[in-house]
């Protein structure tokens, strides 16, 4: 309710576009390195080895995709027809997603389920937390020097 009440109803399309491209390109981000790490982790006796391979693989293909799709962010909001801020932000996303795979996969193979459930649970309250600062204290405070543009698509 709190971005479906602030979103302009003529730009639902361009989210819903933007958000189903981010759920393909995370699929394709991770290629199935979450269960090769687990299958390897727990057959490998060498288990730095297991980390340092998959945590570079993932690092190195995080990377490539990130400067080719800033390069191409122009490109690729023409095509799909989504403002190139909008594009920027989901890179950034998918790229920040893709790299915390291995230290979470790491942390569930080692058998800690509380950090794991500590830094997903506060991961989930901080989201909370900023989309409540931005979508309400900031819009009703109108801080233009924030982000001019952040806004740009919400009721005010």
């Amino acid at each position: 309710m709190l971005h479906t009440g602030k979103l302009v109803k003529a730009d639902y399309g361009e989210t819903t576009i933007l958000l189903a491209y981010m759920v393909f390109f995370n699929v394709i981000l991770s290629y199935g390195m979450e269960t090769a790490f687990f299958r390897f982790y727990n057959s490998e006796d060498d288990k730095n080895k297991v980390v340092e391979t998959s945590t570079i693989s993932v690092f190195w293909t995080s990377m490539g995709f990130l400067f080719l799709s800033l390069f191409f962010k122009e490109t690729i909001s023409s095509w799909i027809n989504v403002d190139v801020e909008f594009v920027t932000f989901a890179i950034w996303i998918l790229v920040l997603d893709a790299l915390v795979i291995i230290p979470f996969s790491k942390l569930r193979a080692q058998q800690r389920p509380i950090v794991y459930a500590i830094i997903k649970i506060g991961n989930v309250v901080i989201n909370m937390a900023l989309n409540l600062f931005f979508l309400l204290y900031l819009m009703v405070c109108e801080m233009p020097w924030f982000y001019p543009n952040f806004y740009r698509g919400f009721e005010r």
